[in-house]
């Protein structure tokens, strides 16, 4: 409820399009945007800070060449925090650094009039 009152309340000063960008790029988790060719057109600092690109380096690249999703190992452990709807745990590579970072990730789909025009995926490092 308050959460609500917050965001009617800064609804007044600006839109909601400028709602969700801050919202968006002060999330913890690394968040990206793609279209429906899977090109990034959005990331959050959250993002560089996991995968080590910068917005200038992501943007325009298939997100597939940034970030490289494998199976998590055996015994992996699973996350303490609850999942995001439909998230799936996979063992990700950050193809920049090489480092592999467990995690919780969500992709869902951006729908208008009922066709894909992108998507939104969230992605959280796991305790391991």
């Amino acid at each position: 409820m308050i959460m609500g009152k917050i965001l009617k309340k800064s609804c007044e000063f600006m839109d909601k399009k400028q709602v969700r960008e801050r919202i968006i790029k002060n999330c913890d988790d690394a968040v990206v945007i793609t279209d429906n060719r899977a090109v990034v057109e959005m990331i959050n600092p959250g993002f560089t800070k996991l995968f080590g690109y910068s917005e200038a380096e992501a943007l325009g690249r298939p997100v597939n060449e940034l970030i490289n999703l494998e199976q998590p190992p055996t015994g992996f452990k699973k996350s303490k925090y609850r999942t995001f709807r439909g998230s799936t745990q996979k063992t990700i590579q950050s193809i920049k650094n090489g480092k592999k970072y467990g995690v919780q990730s969500s992709i869902t789909p951006i729908m208008v009039n009922n066709k894909t025009v992108g998507s939104f995926a969230c992605y959280r490092v796991l305790d391991n």
